[in-house]
């Protein structure tokens, strides 16, 4: 991995180079002879009340509903998964001041309108079971309790985040149908201050429910639209939401399918949160995510789209194996101010999520003092801290654009 050792090239958020990886075709290499040598491996129903016809929610009562030896460490494959990988993060002494003042270290968010409201974070990652739900759920939570207005939505055709919550996805207007155009966004939203709904939420989230009618998007929309772009499902509604001004976050709980929904959330994220467990496979679908996110960065997708930082989380410090992937995922996944990509709060795992979820609440609903949710309390402000690195870093950049393209008129209009 190259890394910029330039003073003034230093502390900003993502920006994604990733080379080829062809070499990541069906195979894995040992790290046996290579992780010592390579300098580039430094890289969850209660019951509802139907309202009438044109309301927010429908009723329809008719729709049915190896652990490893440590002896083995040395042929897991880890480093050709961060050797392929390359972060560069161009900053200058101005723009860095501005990343790490008073105000840029305290709350991402101002009623002042400094930065804008409704930013849209995907939380993803191609593989199944890394935790992809809890996280979004306990980080939309989170985020609340700093007092943030939170819209998490469920675009996951396993509906998982709808289930954490015990919403019946039968009994309200969903993500499919928002997609279908039945009900617009604002129709769909589940307030967790509205009296009429008998769902406990979280304060101050609320909440978009999926169901398993998602996995029939792509065959829906094509029969009513045959030119309709899959790529582009959210962004009429997420422009909606942004254009509103009501939400500081929109959560966007991805599925691990390449779905419509998926694929769609990558083309109108602000910005893109990795969950990953220390389990190898896990590991292993690393390059597969972030060359999605490089895909989806082109200039004619979604160029503003930026990779936040990764979440490991399940982490079980008794486990002599999960400690270190966890140093490798910290120490070889790096950005080029030698910062880690991973957040620097890494989430435990807890028997009382499930137990949490039992009760249909997160964790910070049903243990606040549990020290798995003051995690989640921890990464909430890293991840605020991290976007107001970035938001800052983009107005000093558009600052300085706008300063050259002056300078250039004015030596033109001299010659």
């Amino acid at each position: 991995m190259e890394l910029s050792t330039d003073p003034d090239r230093r502390g900003l958020p993502l920006s994604i180079v990733l080379p080829s990886f062809a070499c990541w075709q069906g195979r894995v290499s040992s790290i046996g002879r290579s992780r010592c040598a390579s300098s580039e491996a430094q890289v969850r129903c209660p019951p509802f009340t139907p309202r009438t016809r044109g309301s927010r929610f429908r009723h329809l009562a008719n729709r049915p509903c190896s652990d490893m030896a440590s002896s083995r460490l040395r042929d897991i494959a880890i480093t050709p998964v961060f050797s392929a990988i390359r972060f560069i993060l161009p900053v200058r002494r101005s723009a860095l001041r501005a990343l790490t003042s008073e105000r840029s270290r305290g709350e991402a968010m101002s009623d002042s309108g400094d930065f804008p409201r409704a930013l849209t974070i995907a939380v993803g990652m191609q593989k199944g079971g890394v935790a992809k739900t809890t996280n979004a759920c306990h980080l939309a939570v989170a985020l609340a309790e700093r007092g943030r207005r939170v819209l998490l939505w469920d675009v996951d055709e396993n509906y998982g985040a709808t289930k954490v919550f015990g919403i019946p996805p039968e009994g309200f207007w969903t993500t499919m149908s928002v997609l279908k155009g039945d009900a617009t966004v604002e129709d769909a939203i589940l307030e967790y201050d509205d009296p009429e709904l008998d769902v406990d939420l979280p304060e101050r989230v609320d909440l978009i429910p999926s169901s398993r009618l998602l996995q029939n998007v792509d065959a829906a929309l094509s029969s009513v639209d045959p030119f309709y772009n899959p790529n582009e499902a959210l962004r009429l509604h997420i422009d909606r939401l942004r254009q509103q001004g009501r939400y500081d976050y929109v959560i966007l709980d991805t599925g691990p399918q390449a779905s419509p929904t998926t694929r769609s959330s990558y083309m109108v994220s602000d910005y893109f949160i990795l969950s990953l467990i220390p389990e190898k496979q896990a590991i292993a679908s690393l390059p597969d995510a972030l060359e999605d996110i490089q895909l989806a960065r082109r200039t004619d997708r979604n160029p503003r789209l930026h990779l936040l930082g990764l979440i490991l989380s399940c982490m079980d410090r008794r486990r002599t194996l999960a400690r270190r992937y966890e140093e490798m995922i910290t120490d070889r996944f790096l950005q080029s101010n030698q910062e880690p990509v991973k957040f620097k709060t890494t989430v435990s795992s807890a028997a009382a999520i499930d137990r949490a979820y039992n009760h249909r609440q997160t964790l910070l609903q049903f243990e606040p003092r549990h020290r798995v949710s003051e995690e989640y309390r921890e990464l909430a402000r890293e991840v605020e801290e991290r976007i107001a690195h970035h938001q800052a870093f983009s107005r000093a950049t558009r600052q300085d654009a706008f300063v050259r393209s002056d300078l250039a008129a004015q030596q033109g209009v001299e010659r």
